[in-house]
C-alpha cells in the first residue's frame, strides 16, 4: 500500500517547486559574512486550504507567505504579510491576498514567480533593517 498526498498538497508541492526554480540563481544577501534573511518552510492549514507557509523572523522582520488551493475554487491563493492570524478563516489585516486562476495554463509558474518576488522583497527589507540598525549603533558609539 502507498499513502498518497491529497490533491491540495500535490498542488502546493508544484507551487513550491516553481518558487525554488525562480530562486535557484538568487544568492541571499550577507552582511558581515552572515545571511540576513532566513526563510523556512512550514505546513499551512486553514480549513479547506492546505499548503505551505514560507516564513522568516530574521533581520527585524516577521514575514510570512502562505499558499494553497483556494478553499472554494481551483484557484491558487497566496497570503503575504507580517506573521498573520488566520483565525476565522480570513487573514488578519496585515496580510494581502493574491489569486492565480487555472484558466491560465501558467498559473502555477505565475504563483511561483510572485512568491519568489515576495521573498526577495522581504529579504530587501531585512537587509535594510540590519544596515539601519548598524548605522544607529555606530552613531551611538
Amino acid at each position: 500500500m502507498k499513502i498518497k498526498k491529497t490533491r491540495k498538497i500535490v498542488l502546493a508541492d508544484k507551487i513550491l517547486k516553481a518558487v525554488n526554480d525562480n530562486l535557484k540563481n538568487h544568492k541571499f544577501v550577507q552582511v558581515d559574512g552572515y545571511d540576513v534573511f532566513h526563510p523556512y518552510l512550514e505546513t499551512y492549514c486553514n480549513g479547506r486550504e492546505q499548503g505551505y507557509c514560507i516564513a522568516s523572523s530574521s533581520g527585524g522582520t516577521n514575514w510570512a507567505c502562505s499558499f494553497s488551493e483556494h478553499r472554494s475554487s481551483d484557484s491558487i491563493v497566496v497570503y503575504v504579510g507580517e506573521f498573520f492570524d488566520m483565525a476565522g478563516n480570513v487573514p488578519s489585516t496585515s496580510a494581502t491576498s493574491e489569486y492565480f486562476s487555472p484558466v491560465k495554463d501558467t498559473y502555477i509558474a505565475d504563483a511561483g514567480k510572485y512568491i519568489a518576488n515576495q521573498i526577495i522583497k522581504a529579504e530587501e527589507r531585512a537587509v535594510k533593517w540590519v544596515n539601519d540598525y548598524k548605522a544607529k549603533k555606530a552613531v551611538k558609539a
